[in-house]
């Protein structure tokens, strides 16, 4: 079969949509996997929507300029129906009142010293990568990433966050696994480019005002530990694929032992 061209190594505007419907495991997809193999397989059936989800997608796209299609919607009667209309034609739903937050947030970003100029300078945004990763024996999983804002010097992300201060993004961090996504996506790059990977930033920006902005770089032990995650979740993959099982978390009595800050 002739590799689709649209999804091979790194691709230059495809649109949002057409990059999210395909067979590929992402690095959300990968969070899942290592979560339960059963919600992957779940979600992936059943592609979430939150409000968490549908503001930090309106700000991505205020922000660099593609990315989601969005639609403000009214309150009042008929709003589901308009929340409905909105995700059936392909657009993300939003609030009156949470767009104005969006657009706070976005000015925040861009009139921030660092991260404003970041996002005026030669890149490119949402930037889309596909490539053959490898399991642990020996099997091949497309995958696929989609990079925020590519420049020569950098792989940038942007973040909504409730807490983007360096302590509260490091909490963040681990356990959302930013670790596993830097890695992954340096992966994706040299993969797609034949390069050494530039290094990963995320800018993050507060919801709540004043929305101040942070600009970090994880360290090398993050990342470290996100390259076995990215690994993990890859052997996990190839071995459901080979099985047919996507279990959950399993039928036996779990002895769960106090975290140490619990203790």
């Amino acid at each position: 079969m002739t590799p689709d061209p649209t999804r091979s190594g790194l691709v230059h505007g495809l649109e949002e949509g057409r990059y999210h419907e395909g067979p590929e495991l992402s690095v959300s997809g990968a969070k899942d996997l290592l979560r339960a193999p059963a919600l992957f397989k779940h979600n992936r059936a059943n592609p979430r929507t939150s409000d968490a989800f549908d503001l930090g997608s309106v700000v991505h796209t205020l922000v660099l300029g593609t990315g989601w299609p969005f639609e403000v919607i009214d309150g009042g009667r008929g709003k589901t129906e308009r929340v409905q209309a909105a995700r059936a034609a392909g657009k993300t739903p939003i609030t009156k009142d949470d767009f104005a937050l969006a657009e706070n947030m976005a000015q925040a970003v861009l009139d921030h010293p660092y991260a404003g100029a970041v996002f005026a300078s030669d890149g490119e945004a949402e930037v889309s990568l596909f490539w053959d990763a490898q399991a642990t024996d020996g099997t091949v999983i497309p995958c696929r990433a989609r990079v925020d804002w590519m420049h020569p010097a950098a792989l940038v992300d942007l973040k909504t966050a409730r807490d983007a201060s360096p302590a509260g993004f490091t909490r963040a961090a681990a356990t959302l696994k930013y670790g596993m996504q830097a890695a992954a996506y340096q992966q994706a790059h040299t993969a797609c480019t034949g390069d050494d990977a530039p290094p990963f930033l995320f800018i993050a920006v507060d919801k709540d005002a004043p929305h101040l902005v942070l600009v970090a770089e994880l360290d090398q032990a993050f990342l470290d530990a996100g390259a076995r995650q990215w690994q993990d979740a890859l052997d996990l993959y190839a071995a459901c694929q080979a099985t047919g099982e996507w279990g959950g978390y399993g039928d036996q009595v779990h002895v769960l032992e106090a975290p140490r800050w619990a203790a």
